[in-house]
């Protein structure tokens, strides 16, 4: 039973030439009643070890079951087999208590290890735990990896979206437990980037032999400049970078120049022209339409729809034409359709005023029946182009038939050329030619109005 008893020991102690001294000695004792939870283990095989992995740890249990304490020294010697660590053992263990000594594993190699942890109990006794196991070389591979290291999504469109799957085989002898970089799919998120399922998210054991993967799905929600993003996963704790990947959304977007055109003040008959540019600054060939049947009779658009070309710009040319007199002409949000982007308006503004009138843009003439006088007047042109200008003659006869106008000789008594064209910066004549066909008196004198209408709107 482990007790062993002294009754009476016979025990004599001489001194030399002196007396002789006889001694009974009495005593029990008995082992140390220390329980260690095994004095044997075994971790089997296990991942050499590498930074980032997580090690294989048995805590040893070590209870009194005495009545008295114990003093527990380890007289491990961890030079001599670095791959295991053992934690402290209790200086001092009270009767009842219990105290845990924790034994990591680390193998450094793929080999077998053996050893024995000797713990001495109370400087005399000494109990011995072996501890043994085995390192396994760590060996997942990323299967068909591109030549390159790149994995490409393409160059989709906001609506679209596109999935890669990421395969792996596990060649160790162990399963091997394999998910994404937290930091990585942070990183991936600022792209559109996403773990395609809730089982890609997390972590995925890959079976001895066996294959296993995760999938990202690109999804990208607006225009965005080409990506490259290194794609990083944890495999058994140790981050491995096993690709790339890159991808890019393409944007169809048009801007106006200006949203709002002001034509200002134009003269009732003649015309003004403004130029507004439709930028494209997306990334594809983009279609516009304006819808005309929102431009009033005092407004039209040259072209009103078309295809604009990425970093390119298309003219668009909007000519205003009062046909009556009015403070406050206008249309209102103009729509123009972008396809596969976002629509465009524009607003379009102004006022028509009569021509002004004076003696010096008068004309008089005096000629018989059936005869010509010709007069000429000069337009001048300041601007930097040439202006190709369409006279008008109106006479007061058609007026009261309903006021159309005659261009080119074509009015009664008058004519003159059908077009004239000023060059930039410079002067040009305009000849009027009267011949009246009919005598006149001085209370029924003959009058026409010719009207020579300029680009900026006025007369």
């Amino acid at each position: 039973n482990g007790v062993a008893s002294l009754v009476d020991y016979p025990v004599t102690c001489a001194i030399v030439n002196g007396r002789r001294y006889a001694l009974a000695l009495n005593a029990v004792g008995h082992r140390p009643k220390l329980q260690f939870s095994c004095h044997a283990h075994d971790f089997g095989a296990a991942f050499v070890h590498k930074p980032g992995m997580t090690p294989l740890v048995h805590d040893l249990v070590v209870k009194n079951n005495d009545k008295e304490p114990y003093e527990i020294d380890c007289l491990f010697d961890h030079a001599s087999s670095p791959w295991l660590a053992v934690g402290d053992s209790p200086a001092s263990l009270q009767p009842g208590a219990e105290a845990k000594v924790p034994l990591t594993f680390t193998p450094d190699a793929a080999e077998r290890y053996s050893t024995v942890v000797p713990f001495q109990v109370n400087g005399l006794y000494v109990v011995n735990v072996s501890v043994k196991g085995e390192g396994v070389p760590l060996r997942v591979e990323m299967i068909d990896r591109p030549v390159s290291g790149d994995v490409p999504f393409g160059r989709l469109r906001a609506t679209q979206s596109a999935t890669r799957e990421f395969k792996f085989v596990n060649r160790s002898r162990l399963p091997a437990t394999i998910r994404l970089d937290d930091a990585c799919v942070e990183a991936l998120e600022q792209h559109g980037v996403t773990p395609a399922t809730k089982k890609d998210a997390g972590a995925i054991v890959i079976p001895r032999g066996g294959v296993g993967g995760v999938s990202l799905t690109y999804a990208p929600a607006r225009r965005q400049r080409e990506f490259t993003e290194e794609v990083k996963v944890i495999v058994e704790g140790v981050p491995r970078v096993v690709c790339s990947l890159s991808g890019a959304c393409l944007g169809t977007e048009l801007k106006l120049t200006t949203e709002t055109v002001a034509f200002g003040t134009c003269t009732l008959g003649a015309a003004s022209t403004r130029r507004v540019q439709l930028q494209n600054t997306g990334d594809v060939p983009t279609k516009f339409t304006f819808d005309r049947s929102r431009f009033t009779r005092d407004f039209t658009i040259f072209p009103h729809t078309g295809v604009v070309a990425p970093d390119t710009n298309a003219k668009i040319e909007i000519t205003f034409h009062p046909a009556e007199l009015s403070d406050d002409i206008r249309a209102e949000k103009i729509p123009c359709v972008v396809d596969g982007g976002e629509d465009l308006s524009m607003t379009l503004t102004g006022a028509c005023a009569e021509a002004e009138t004076s003696d010096e843009n008068k004309l008089s003439f005096r000629v018989n029946v059936r005869s010509e006088a010709t007069q000429s007047i000069s337009v001048t042109n300041p601007t930097d182009t040439p202006w190709t200008l369409s006279p008008t003659f109106t006479t007061a006869t058609t007026e009261t038939e309903g006021g159309g106008d005659r261009t080119g000789g074509a009015c009664e008594h008058w004519r003159g050329s059908e077009a004239i064209v000023v060059p930039a910066g410079g002067d040009a004549t305009y000849d009027v030619v009267y011949a009246p066909l009919a005598m006149s008196t001085e209370d029924a004198a003959h009058h026409a109005t010719l009207s020579i209408a300029l680009p900026d709107g006025t007369v």
